[in-house]
Parts: structure tokens; C-alpha cells; sequence
């Protein structure tokens, strides 16, 4: 059983996106590429067009935890995306809005869980107990709360595989920022899901905090699931996809990296904005991927398991993919979108 409701959202583009990372303000000068010690203004949002979601409870976490689904017309089961908000404090359809309209226009079920400390959700926030805490001790605490924030991921994506319009062997996990960083580690556990879409995951943090850099490394060699990593290249710091890249192609799994074109004229439009406004740059890339990674009702079985092979790295050249095993064959597709480097995959 479940609370539901119908929420009506007017969603607002900003001219001036909000940042969605887990820094607070005055501390994003610090971070690589950042020009100046103001955080950046934030403008008065316009109203562009409506969208109505379901407001209901998820259970069978830690805590419950509020959240908006977005299910297309037709028949279903539907192919489903979990996607993962940033560090906001009171995230909403109001600012994730974009993304949930192309989402279910693509034929997603589209899940916005909102993890523990948010309005309508149990548990603390998890800033309060980190910046609490002396700085010594703020990289290792907040590695450990990510942790713990997967554990909604998780229960989000155990509660959506039982839902009667989601087939629950075509579910994958997407987000943004923090929420990205969510995704990579629900793609190393690999419980539930087909596939996993890191938006800017740690971009803000990562030369700031060794120990969460070195977590999202191990999560990427450990993956057990095909990964897309893309952001914009005026985000605060491009490195995570970069080395991220690296590390999956040296471990041999599956994935797609790419740094798109600037977006926006500013780090904050380049990160934030990127994720949850720019669905006309990073839309056909990211619909290609999930078309293909769900385009079946095969239970996944994790590319771990299977015989891997790798490919010859190199910026321009194909990403690797395993050669063998039962998530991974032997012959190959080609996935391309305008303006990427072609990457090659194997279909299942």
C-alpha cells in the first residue's frame, strides 16, 4: 500500500541554473576551475508549461521517503528510469521537471525519489551531521553518507520493480551531480537495475575530497552494469568522466564517456544546468543508450561474470566490452550521436 496523490508542477528554466552539488556556496571557488570567491546569483524562474506526477510514499528503506512518478500512456509494462536529484536541499519536479517530461515522452516510467532529510521523506539530511563535523573528518563522513543515501536508491528501485505498469527487468538509474555519483555506485552493486547514467557525478568534490574520488574509481572497476558518463565542458572539473573513463576501460566494462560542448555561460549552467536543462544536447546520446540497454526483457545477468576482452584505449578509440559471457557477446553494434567520438558495444 501506498499514499498517492496528483500534483500539477510549473516547470521554470532559470537563467541562472541552480547548483546541484554537494558543496556549499562559499566553498566552490575551492573547487577546480572555479573564478571567483561569489557563488553565482541565482535568477527569478519563468514558468514554461505544466506537468502532472503522482506524489507518493516509497517504503522498504531506512526511512519512507516522498517521490514523483510519471508513468506514459499506453499500455505498459514500460521500461523505467530511476532519477536521482543532486544535494538540494528541497529538490522538486519544479527544477528536475525537464527531464521527467522527456523521460515519459520517450516511454519511461520516470521515478523521483527523494532521499532521506527532504521535505516528505524520514531521516536527517545529510549535510547536518557532515559540516558538523571538523573538516579532518568531512571527506571520510561524507563518503559514508552517500553510502547510506544509496541504500534509498536501492529501496526506490526494489519498491518500481513491483509497480504493475514497470516490467522490472528493464529498470535503470540516472542522476545528476550527487545523484550521479549515486548512480555509479547502484551500477557497482548492480542489484535491480540494467544500466546507470552518472550526470557530473562528483565534479565539484573531486579534487577536493581523495577519499569519495577513490570510492567512485573502485565503483567504476567494479561495475556490473553498462555506464554512460557525460557531462558539459564548462563544468566545475570534467576530470571524473575523464579518469572514470580510464578506470572502466582498463577493468574492460561496457560504457560510454563523453564531454559535450559547453553549455551555458557559466560552471554552474555547465554542471546543474547541463543535467536538467539541456535534454535537446545530451538527448539523443542518452536515448540511444537506454533504448538499447533495455531493449530487452531478458533478466540481466551482471558483465562481471562474464569473460572480458579488452579493446585498445585511447581518446577517439572504442570502448571496451566484454567479449564473452551472458551479458556480453561477441558481436558488435555501433552507438554514435552527433558531435561524440563512436563508441562500440556488444548487444546482448
Amino acid at each position: 500500500m501506498h499514499l498517492a496523490s496528483r500534483w500539477i508542477w510549473l516547470i521554470a528554466v532559470a537563467a541562472a541554473p541552480l547548483a546541484c552539488d554537494s558543496t556549499p556556496p562559499r566553498e566552490r571557488a575551492h573547487a577546480k576551475g572555479a573564478t571567483s570567491t561569489q557563488s553565482a546569483p541565482v535568477a527569478r524562474p519563468r514558468v514554461v508549461a505544466e506537468i502532472e506526477s503522482e506524489r507518493l510514499n516509497i517504503s522498504g528503506g531506512p526511512f519512507p521517503l516522498s517521490a514523483d512518478l510519471l508513468v506514459p500512456t499506453g499500455g505498459g509494462p514500460f521500461p523505467a528510469v530511476i532519477y536521482n536529484h543532486g544535494s538540494e536541499r528541497e529538490p522538486s519536479l519544479r527544477w528536475l521537471g525537464g527531464t521527467a517530461r522527456w523521460l515519459r515522452a520517450r516511454g519511461f516510467v520516470a521515478l523521483f525519489p527523494y532521499r532521506r532529510g527532504r521535505p516528505g521523506s524520514g531521516g536527517e539530511f545529510w549535510k547536518v551531521g557532515v559540516y558538523a563535523l571538523p573538516p579532518a573528518q568531512q571527506p571520510a563522513a561524507m563518503v559514508s553518507a552517500f553510502e547510506s543515501e544509496l541504500e534509498d536508491v536501492q529501496a526506490a528501485v526494489r519498491w518500481l520493480a513491483k509497480r504493475p505498469e514497470v516490467d522490472p527487468h528493464r529498470i535503470a538509474v540516472a542522476g545528476c551531480s550527487i545523484g550521479g555519483l549515486l548512480s555509479l555506485l547502484a551500477a557497482e552493486r548492480g542489484e535491480g537495475i540494467r544500466a546507470a547514467i552518472d550526470f557530473a557525478g562528483g565534479s565539484i568534490l573531486w579534487d577536493r575530497n581523495p577519499e569519495l574520488r577513490a570510492r567512485m574509481k573502485t565503483a567504476a572497476q567494479g561495475a556490473r552494469v553498462p555506464v554512460f558518463l557525460l557531462q558539459a565542458a564548462n563544468d566545475y572539473n570534467t576530470a571524473p568522466t575523464r579518469e572514470l573513463d580510464g578506470v572502466l576501460s582498463a577493468a574492460g566494462k561496457p560504457h560510454l564517456a563523453k564531454v559535450f560542448p559547453p553549455f551555458g555561460g557559466s560552471e554552474s549552467a555547465g554542471h546543474a544546468g547541463f543535467c536538467n536543462k539541456a535534454q535537446e544536447v545530451w538527448g539523443p546520446a542518452v536515448e540511444q543508450f537506454l533504448k538499447r540497454e533495455l531493449d530487452t526483457k531478458e533478466t540481466n545477468q551482471p558483465c562481471s561474470k562474464a569473460r572480458e576482452r579488452p579493446v585498445a584505449s585511447g581518446t577517439g578509440s572504442p570502448l571496451r566490452r566484454g567479449s564473452g559471457g551472458p551479458a556480453c557477446s561477441a558481436s558488435r553494434t555501433t552507438l554514435s550521436f552527433p558531435g561524440s567520438i563512436t563508441r562500440s558495444f556488444s548487444p546482448r
